[in-house]
């Protein structure tokens, strides 16, 4: 009885069951799915978000939001693209 309680428990939700890597099964789907699809997201929203600050400079730049614009629009979907860890959930 203590084996089907102990094979049941394989099929609680929050168990994880790691490979002989030591990691989880989810990760080879998370990367595929990064990379993918939203690496390439991210960077249609780079390119956007270039697009929108070049835009917004001459209506940011004398309020003195630019950086905080720049930030919002680039620096982060590009930090997002190309320096966060692949299969990340950040």
């Amino acid at each position: 009885d203590v084996a089907k309680i102990g094979g049941a428990a394989r099929y609680l939700p929050g168990t994880v069951h790691a490979n002989e890597l030591g990691t989880e099964p989810g990760d080879d789907v998370s990367i595929i799915l990064d990379l993918l699809v939203l690496r390439p997201v991210g960077f249609v929203a780079l390119t956007a978000g270039t697009v929108i600050y070049i835009a917004s400079i001459p209506f940011t730049l004398p309020t003195g939001n630019i950086k905080k614009t720049f930030r919002a629009l680039v620096e982060r979907p590009a930090a997002y693209t190309f320096t966060r860890e692949l299969g990340g959930e950040n």
